[in-house]
Order: structure tokens, then sequence, then C-alpha cells
């Protein structure tokens, strides 16, 4: 509204755009819908999204927005609810301004990939070799990914879906959708999972460890969620972003950030697997030794 940010309203554009199936988002051997419905108690309005089974590498990171700011820092100064600041991260080439009020838990930089919230890369970045890092990966959903359901996944790997015949959430996201959220999607009994990746568990883990972004505060209300001060702890997020996965038995096809296409297993070892998730982790290590 202020000019700083050039937007598209994509979710009241309707289903025109946003249920464009993009071929070169989805894999052709997946077995997935093709597009998932949400309701009005969501969206506001009822909406459909074409789906997409490649993620963008968030590196060996499992809380990929926990960020450097609290949520209210881009709010307006005046907002009669939440009273902000002045922080206008970088968009559409204009430069970043204002300020942030600061890391309450900083990320650990050697796990970051080349895809973070609120964070921005170049090649030259890319300290591990862009020919050693991977930039997405495969990243199937459906029935046959069912996606755990809260922290840790401790409460349920099976979670029934009152919104459609698949007897638990399913790990899918459609390519129209805002990537990573600032909060979780669980409002109205749908759960919108992340189009980020992570390296740090295996390839091809079943099920797809958990993409809802969850507090150690008991009761947590939405106020307590807006202000972001939760979101940026990052010791009290786990296992919020999910594994790649793929359709194909054994292991999954990956971009590399060199433009280069790999095919890794699922068997990989933590070490390796986990080093081609990172920027600037330091690893040393030979390619031929990991490709299967």
């Amino acid at each position: 509204d202020d000019g700083t940010y050039l937007s598209v309203d994509w979710w009241n554009a309707g289903d025109d755009l946003t249920a464009i199936d993009l071929s070169f988002a989805r894999c052709p051997s997946s077995a997935g819908p093709d597009e998932r419905r949400i309701p009005a108690a969501l969206m506001g309005v009822d909406r459909s999204f074409a789906l997409m089974t490649y993620a963008f590498s968030c590196g060996n990171n499992l809380a990929p927005w926990c960020t450097d700011f609290s949520g209210l820092d881009e709010n307006s100064p005046t907002d009669p609810m939440y009273p902000g600041g002045s922080y206008r991260a970088d968009w559409n080439s204009v430069p970043e301004s204002g300020t942030k009020s600061g890391y309450i838990n900083p990320p650990d930089e050697t796990t970051l990939g080349p895809f973070m919230r609120t964070r921005a890369f170049n090649l030259v970045q890319i300290k591990d070799g862009t020919s050693n890092t991977i930039c997405m990966g495969e990243a199937d959903g459906g029935i046959d990914w069912p996606l755990c359901h809260g922290r840790n996944c401790s409460d349920s790997e099976i979670f029934p879906n009152p919104f459609g015949p698949a007897p638990y959430w399913t790990a899918e996201f459609g390519w129209a959708w805002a990537e990573p959220a600032a909060t979780d999607y669980a409002t109205a009994g749908v759960i919108i999972s992340s189009g980020l990746a992570s390296t740090f568990w295996q390839f091809n883990r079943n099920p797809v460890i958990d993409n809802m972004m969850e507090t150690d505060v008991v009761g947590a209300q939405d106020a307590d969620r807006h202000n972001g001060d939760f979101i940026r702890d990052c010791d009290n997020v786990n296992h919020v972003v999910g594994n790649f996965r793929s359709p194909h038995t054994g292991g999954g096809f990956f971009l590399m950030c060199d433009g280069s296409v790999q095919w890794f297993g699922e068997g990989m070892h933590d070490i390796p697997r986990r080093a081609l998730g990172t920027i600037n982790g330091g690893e040393i290590f030979n390619m031929g030794e990991v490709v299967d």
C-alpha cells in the first residue's frame, strides 16, 4: 500500500491464475493430484491451486522461517492492533530499508541452504561450490506421502482428513502459494505444506516429517504468533520442514546450483547428504563417491 512492494492479489485473482497447471512444475511420474481445493474458511473464498512436485532447498536446516526480525517490524507503526516498525525487506529491486529488532536465537550459518525466508543468496556466496550444492529436488505429494502433524510428529502419523477421502494429510503444495509462510496454515482443518525441503533427513523418508510450525508455549494464541517472537526463537521450532521425496524407487533427481541434474540414492550417508544442502558448511567430499 505504501509503494514499497509490488504484489499481486493472487488469492482473489481466481482459479484462472492459481489453478494453471505448469508442466515443468510437476514430475511426470508423480501419482499425486493435479490440484488442491482450499475452502473459503481458510482463504475467504474457495480456491483451487495447481500443485508442484519440486521443492527449493533450505539446506541442512529444519527451521527456515526463523527470521532475524520480528513480524511486527514490517507492520505500520500506526497499526491499531499490532503497531510495528520501519523495516522493509528488499523486494522487486527496491533495496532493504529500516531497522530490525534483531535475533532471539540466530540460525547456524553453516546449515543454511540457498533458499531461506528473509535471506537472499547469490552464487558467489555458495562457498561449498555450485556443483556440490542442491538447488531444488523432488518433493512428491498425494496419498503416498502422509504429512505427520504436530510437534516432533509425536501425536500421530495418521491424521484424519475431514475434507477428502485420504485418511491423512498429504505433503503437497501449490506453485502459487507463498513460501514459506510467516505462521502455520492449520486453519479450518486445512494444512498447507511448504515448498522448501531440507537435507537433514534422508531422502524419501515416509511420513514426511512435520511441515507445521509449532511452539513450546502451551495455549499460544494468534496474537502470540502474530508478533513473531516464537517464530524467531529457533530453539523452540523443530521439524517444521519436510524432506525431499520422489516417486522413483530408491532415490530421486536433484537440480544442482550449477544447473546440472544428479540422481541421489535414499540410502546416502548422513554426512554427504547434509553437506549437499548447505552453501557454506565447509565440507569437503567427492561427488563421485555419493552418486549412486
